[in-house]
């Protein structure tokens, strides 16, 4: 049985940044959405498109790889 790393997140700000997993920085759908100024159909469309980062689901939220989607999002402007 592995033993898990538990974090204690001290301030308000902390908890509301969402997950870090492994020190990867990762970015949950709302936050993307904002980022990239899209809706959450758009956004829909992109993680059911060929390519797109899988997020992973905690809670029932998606976070998202941000160099993995800054990745793919380069990766289109090439493509056009």
């Amino acid at each position: 049985m592995r033993k898990r790393k538990i974090t204690v997140l001290t301030r308000k700000e902390d908890a509301r940044q969402g997950p870090n997993f492994e020190g990867g920085d990762f970015i949950p759908g709302p936050k993307l959405r904002a980022k990239f100024g899209i809706s959450a159909v758009t956004l829909w469309r992109w993680r059911h498109e060929n390519g797109f980062p899988a997020a992973k689901v905690i809670n029932g939220r998606l976070y998202f790889p941000v160099t993995a989607v800054s990745a793919w999002i380069a990766r289109q402007g090439d493509a056009a």
